[in-house]
């Protein structure tokens, strides 16, 4: 039951003050408390004030609307003449039923109070099926349709969110603020998706941004919580879905049966164990998933897998390359796979397809972050799609985990991607919304990583490697993980954080890894380099790695000024730099190179089996790889 007393009316307002005061995540639970009261307990749900004037017509009105305890009490104390008696029972506020149209309003209102709180956490999911839930209750509920299209706009569902806005406009009840609030998001969407649709109709085989060579990626458009509560009564916990290329765009003409037959891309939901708790757990846990249609949050269809281990729900994606799904874990075994201070069980989410590919297309699989399993709080679960409020809470996490909690709230760390080589998984963090273009993996990290493998005898074993301008961190991770002695991973000092909790996710998942470090370099004309890349003095380094680092046509002096104070001249250092055309520019960085005394040679992929040998399938294939060195003349 909620933790206010009071009614509904109390929790809405106890929402409205948390909200006020900017705290969003209280104010949220207080509408969720408020619902379910009034989902519960409709008949506490209004309360009405009796009228003070003619006591014996108010003792009639009284007495027909209370109940038969109070107008037994009432007519005893008016044939005792017991005046004060009357006044005090008729000073007491009724209940009454609302109507189910005046319950309605009540209802859409507080769904559309919290959608406002969601969207103040950024969690534009929830916010949007708040807001169609409210306009379920109430079609033409304003704040509704704004608040839906400002979620929809976050989502980039920006085709629905100018519906939104255009039947928002046309209201004639629709008030002065929200009006302006319309005006100003149907110009900022409108502008947004124009932009979209003529990037795309322009799109050719050989555009830079969108074109059959790249992976495609999978997701999450909002992070998952990292409690995640086991049992019946928990919550359900939303996965907003989406599919794109590295630069977030989705063509769905690349795939012609989704836009004629109406096909879905088939994609695979499976538990992965984030650490040997973990692994222990997942054969006990089952999920219960349900696919929503998105403009209204309705099931579509529900599925439930038992024993996840090796096994899997099929999903699918539809023409949009958009999909909305709940999640709920269940388990008879609750000791087993709940967290403890000393156990915690952790376990993370994968989408992805069943074999790295769709329809001949290779997907990069999506991972949330590793979240502890824990039991049912025991509130009341909030729909559509809450987040389940742990009680026990903090209380269960030990220092090293608020520790790493924290880091991954100071980076903005959202999901994860998972990269197979030699056998092996390589698990990293993202964070592009916070970190940007060095918060992600980019295609050509994939095929230098793959190369690696093939060339791990030679480059890595027992060396000294050092990758520049690591961003996620996932190549240089790979390096420790195939052999290299030591692997220092360097990207701008906002950047080195995300490079760290990647190093610790990894580190959870295979104690055998190699050494790895997280260390700021600067590109600049006099780098300071990292204390590690020294032996007595000396720069010391066997093995440099680099993938997409030639972008910025600002940064190609600063980025030779740093391999030439990494890679002395005459000597046998190796320079690996994975590279894919992006800038028209991009000739002058080579040029620089070479009057810096660099030679560059580029790798026949072909003596490896080609490219579908190097990297997933046929995409990447315009990705180069070369070797740098620095001969004395």
């Amino acid at each position: 039951m909620p933790a206010l007393g009071g009614g509904w009316e109390a929790l809405k307002q106890a929402g409205n003050d948390a909200y006020r005061e900017g705290r969003f995540e209280e104010s949220v639970a207080r509408y969720s408390d408020a619902l379910a009261l009034l989902e519960e307990c409709p008949l506490q749900g209004v309360a009405v004030e009796p009228q003070v004037e003619g006591l014996q017509d108010e003792c009639a009105a009284h007495s027909r609307s209370a109940s038969d305890e109070e107008a037994a009490a009432l007519a005893r104390a008016a044939l005792a003449g017991d005046l004060q008696r009357v006044q005090a029972l008729l000073s007491k506020p009724q209940r009454r039923e609302p109507k189910p149209s005046e319950l309605a309003v009540i209802r859409a209102t507080l769904f559309a109070n919290r959608a406002q709180a969601f969207l103040q956490l950024r969690q534009p999911g929830p916010a949007e099926l708040d807001c169609s839930a409210a306009l379920t209750l109430v079609p033409r509920h304003p704040k509704a349709l704004v608040r839906r299209a400002l979620a929809r706009e976050e989502l980039g569902k920006l085709a629905a969110a100018l519906q939104d806005l255009e039947d928002a406009r046309l209201l004639p009840d629709l008030p002065p603020s929200l009006a302006k609030v319309v005006s100003a998001a149907r110009h900022r969407t409108s502008v947004a998706k124009a932009k979209d649709d003529t990037l795309l109709a322009d799109c050719t085989e050989q555009h830079t941004l969108v074109h059959p060579h790249q992976t495609l990626r999978l997701h999450f458009a909002e992070p998952l919580p990292l409690d995640m509560a086991v049992g019946d009564g928990s919550a359900a916990t939303s996965l907003s879905v989406n599919v794109a290329n590295e630069f977030g765009l989705w063509r769905a003409l690349d795939f012609p049966s989704l836009c004629t037959t109406g096909d879905t891309l088939p994609i695979y939901m499976r538990l992965r164990p984030a650490n040997s708790h973990g692994a222990k757990a997942c054969s006990a846990l089952r999920l219960i998933v349900r696919q929503l249609d998105q403009p209204n949050g309705q099931e579509i269809c529900r599925v439930t897998v038992d024993d996840v281990i090796g096994g899997c729900v099929c999903l699918g994606i539809p023409a949009d390359g958009r999909a909305l799904f709940t999640l709920q874990l269940v388990s008879e075994d609750l000791p087993l796979v709940t967290s403890t201070t000393a156990q915690p069980v952790k376990v993370m989410v994968e989408l992805g397809p069943e074999e790295g590919a769709v329809q001949g297309r290779p997907v990069m699989p999506v991972l949330s972050l590793p979240f502890r399993l824990v039991k049912p709080s025991g509130k009341p679960s909030w729909n559509p799609l809450g987040r389940e409020e742990v009680t026990s809470g903090d209380t269960l996490l030990s220092d090293c985990e608020r520790e790493e909690r924290g880091l991954q709230q100071k980076i903005g760390a959202h999901s994860c991607r998972r990269i197979a080589v030699a056998g092996m998984d390589i698990i990293v963090a993202e964070s592009p919304g916070h970190l940007g273009i060095g918060g992600k993996v980019w295609d050509a990290a994939l095929v230098l990583l793959q190369y690696l493998r093939l060339e791990k005898d030679k480059l890595l074993a027992g060396r000294r490697v050092v990758e520049v301008g690591a961003g996620t961190g996932l190549v240089g991770i790979g390096c420790a993980k195939l052999g290299a002695a030591m692997s220092l991973i360097t990207d701008i000092a906002e950047v080195s954080d995300l490079i760290q909790v990647n190093i610790n996710l990894n580190l959870q998942a295979c104690a055998s890894m190699g050494h790895a470090q997280a260390a700021a370099l600067l590109w600049e004309d006099s780098p300071l380099l990292p204390p590690a890349v020294l032996v007595g003095g000396q720069v010391a380094v066997d093995t440099i790695v680099m993938s997409d680092v030639v972008y910025d046509p600002e940064l190609y002096a600063p980025l030779v000024s740093t391999l030439a104070a990494l890679v002395p001249t005459g000597g046998a250092t190796s320079t690996i730099l994975a590279h894919r055309h992006r800038n028209p520019e991009d000739h002058r960085f080579f040029t620089m190179l070479d009057e810096a005394g660099f030679v560059k040679e580029f790798v026949d992929l072909d003596a490896y089996g080609g490219m579908a040998s190097i990297a997933q399938g046929a995409a990447c294939a315009d990705v180069k790889v070369m070797v740098l060195s620095r001969p004395a003349r």
